[in-house]
Formats: structure tokens, C-alpha cells, sequence
């Protein structure tokens, strides 16, 4: 119960004074410490429901789109949550959404659920409500940036500063600790930017992006670790990551070789 209105908390949607748990493959809903029924009304649903009925309180608990979880429910088609980081629908995940709307014949749904925080919390609780609310076919993942601030194992903590990234053994820690079962992933690369402004990325865009890019990066930039983001939004500012993303598609040339298998590898391959 703590665990549900911490994640609506961390996911940023309103305050559900209803909490959705699971037992015996159905769903109960409660206000208050007593069951209510779909429409709130209090003393009802006693009974419970089967998991397909409270599809509406799922999707919001699970951060999901109403339209996608039911889907799923209804056609009985496997499904692949993934958490990762991003305020909205119009950040990481419209990107990683664009870029990998399915893997190994799964469709994947990914959930912006704020900092790396709010992705370990959704994800666990989603890990612990998927497979009653959507039954044997759901898939629970997550995937965070190589950057920032989190906690890699009980009583340690790794920061990075503005131009860093983890470092190898901080990254498998982190995933290891965070889920023993190899479902949380850390990016190879600092974040996504790092793969989508890879020169090989940047030449299809726009094969005269290293002339507009004046002064030039400094000889020993990585754009794997670096903070590549930053960079290319001052010098590039007509470089942004979904528009590119767009463009890519558009032309038929989104799956850049071997810049988009590694990304592919980083989210749905344990361990890189």
C-alpha cells in the first residue's frame, strides 16, 4: 500500500487515494481502509475484480497509457513495461518508444517515471503488480542514465558531475543491486543524446553539422562518457533529440547500424 502512493508520488500523476493490490488473481480497490467499487463508491467491491475490469486504476498505477494497457489486456498479447527516466511522455521515452516499439516479437510500452529514484520505485512495484493486472505475459524492465545520482548498493552513493559518467563497476553494481534478476539496465553510453549525437548519427542528419560546429569539441572527447548533450545543444541548437529521431525516420536510415544496436543491447541485454 505505501509502496502504491509512493510511485504515484514519484511518477507525478495525482494523488490516488484508491490503492490497487493483487491477491489470488484479482484486484481490490481501496479508499480509506474500506473496498470501494470502480466508481468509488464506498463499502462496494468487496468481492474483488478480475484484473481486466480495473484496467483504468492499473494503467495509472502502473504509469501506463490507458489505451495500451487495455491493449494488452484484451488481446492477451505479451507486453514489456519499461521504466525510464523523463517527466513526460515527450522526453526519453517518446524517444526509446520511436526507436524500439518492439524486441524478440514483444511490443515494448516505455513510462517516463521521473529521476532514477522514481524509475527503482516504479519499477519494483511494477515488477510486483505486472504480472496480476496483465497475467503471465507481462515483461518488467528499466533503463537509467549513466549519469546523475544513485545509491548502487545499501549505504553507498555515486555521483557524477556535470561532464562524467558511472564508472564500469559502478554501473554493474547498481544493476546488480537494483535487481538481482538482471531486469535494471544502466545505458553503455552517458545517456541517450551520447548515442543519438554520435557523429555516425550526426552525418546522417545532416552531413554539414561539422562545419556549423563552431569551434569544433576538444580533440579528446568522448562522445560515449562525456556530456555530449550540452555540448552539441550550445554549438547545434537547431539539433534536437526527438526531431532527429523524426528526421531519421522520415528518411528511412533510423536504424544507424551499430550506434543503434548498442542502445538496442544496453536496454534489452543483461549484462553489457
Amino acid at each position: 500500500v505505501s509502496s502504491a502512493a509512493r510511485l504515484s508520488k514519484e511518477l507525478h500523476t495525482p494523488q490516488l487515494s484508491e490503492v490497487l493490490y493483487g491477491l489470488k488473481q484479482k484486484v481490490y480497490l481501496l479508499k480509506n481502509g474500506k473496498t470501494v467499487d470502480l466508481a468509488g463508491t464506498a463499502g462496494l467491491g468487496q468481492n474483488g475484480y478480475e484484473a481486466y475490469k480495473a484496467t483504468p486504476v492499473a494503467a495509472k498505477l502502473l504509469g501506463a497509457g490507458l489505451n495500451d494497457l487495455t491493449n494488452s489486456v484484451k488481446s492477451n498479447d505479451k507486453v514489456r513495461l519499461i521504466y525510464c527516466e523523463g517527466e513526460n511522455s515527450e522526453g526519453d521515452s517518446k524517444i526509446y518508444q520511436t526507436l524500439f516499439p518492439k524486441y524478440n516479437d514483444v511490443r515494448n510500452l516505455f513510462i517516463s517515471a521521473g529521476g532514477i529514484s522514481g524509475v527503482e520505485s516504479a519499477f519494483h512495484l511494477g515488477k510486483e503488480l505486472a504480472s496480476t493486472l496483465l497475467g503471465p505475459n507481462a515483461e518488467v524492465l528499466c533503463i537509467v542514465d549513466r549519469s546523475g545520482e544513485i545509491v548502487p548498493c545499501p549505504g553507498e552513493v555515486a555521483v557524477t558531475d556535470g561532464g562524467r559518467a558511472f564508472s564500469d563497476e559502478v554501473r554493474e553494481k547498481w544493476m546488480r543491486c537494483t535487481d538481482p534478476d538482471g531486469n535494471a539496465r544502466m545505458l553503455g553510453r552517458r545517456e541517450i543524446e551520447n548515442y543519438l549525437y554520435d557523429p555516425a548519427v550526426l552525418d546522417e542528419y545532416d552531413s554539414e553539422w561539422r562545419i556549423k560546429l563552431d569551434p569544433p569539441l576538444p580533440h579528446n572527447f568522448d562522445y560515449k562518457l562525456h556530456n555530449v548533450k550540452d555540448l552539441i545543444s550550445k554549438k547545434l541548437p537547431d539539433v534536437r533529440p526527438m526531431e532527429l529521431v523524426r528526421k531519421l525516420a522520415d528518411k528511412g536510415t533510423l536504424d544507424i547500424g551499430e550506434i543503434h544496436d548498442e542502445l538496442k543491447a544496453s536496454i534489452f541485454d543483461y549484462p553489457l
